[in-house]
């Protein structure tokens, strides 16, 4: 009953209701590691990175500190202390997208936990997320679509790395592989058309059709980082 309300919670974007009903389930359970992988993804959600530490330190007490799991979840703060920390420097005005370094070693470590993940756990699709993850962090957008193919292709079908492989697919005018990517959707890929067809009307010279599929298929409040970053390299090519 906790998991089904939580759920609900997920779905009306209420991330702290659910993350504390995961900790109930946890505390009911201490040895339901699922329950413990919930609350990390939940805080991680809320940018909460000291949380994070710590939902990560519960699931390592459980999955045993040396476990793929333990190290996939190390992995995932790092990647969010990255993060913050260069989201810190951009609100301080520091223009500079070269990683300090502490934020180098950050990335560095992350990298080093997921490839020990990987020799235990090969067919972990979510260690490949997270390695698109430090991809892009480093900068390495091809990297990063690779990593995503791989994930998609390990399954089951996540439409969130699809997504985001589209987006990143666009970015790098892959439009063949976008357009393959967005069908494996089906009636999900609908705004993922739209940016197709966007990116053609651009190519055909009619700019002002282009600009308005984007803005019809990525809305302006949107929080998506990679719905946001193709939306403004449309606009970038566009003269806009």
């Amino acid at each position: 009953v906790l998991t089904t309300v939580a759920a609900i919670h997920i779905s009306a974007g209420d991330m702290a209701a659910a993350a504390r009903l995961w900790r109930d389930v946890a505390k009911r359970q201490p040895d339901n590691i699922r329950a413990r992988e919930a609350v990390l993804e939940l805080v991680i959600n809320q940018k909460d990175v000291e949380r994070a530490k710590q939902a990560a330190a519960d699931v390592a007490s459980v999955a045993g500190g040396s476990s793929a799991r333990a190290r996939v979840a190390d992995a995932s703060v790092k990647v969010l202390e990255v993060r913050e920390s260069l989201k810190k420097r951009r609100a301080a005005g520091d223009t500079d997208a070269t990683l300090s370094p502490d934020e180098q070693k950050g990335v560095d470590e992350a990298r080093t936990l997921l490839i020990e993940a990987e020799n235990d756990r090969p067919g972990w699709g979510q260690i490949q997320t997270l390695f698109a993850d430090v991809d892009q962090l480093r900068g390495d957008t091809a990297g990063a679509i690779d990593r995503l193919k791989k994930a998609v292709e390990l399954g089951p079908s996540n439409p969130a790395v699809v997504r985001r492989l589209v987006a990143l697919l666009y970015t790098a005018n892959r439009l063949e592989e976008a357009q393959a990517a967005i069908a494996t959707l089906g009636a999900e890929g609908e705004g993922g058309s739209d940016r197709l067809t966007a990116e053609r009307e651009l190519q055909a010279g009619k700019v002002e059709e282009a600009i308005a599929l984007a803005e019809r298929s990525v809305s302006k409040d949107s929080s998506n980082v990679d719905d946001l970053l193709w939306r403004g390299q449309l606009l970038e090519r566009s003269g806009k």
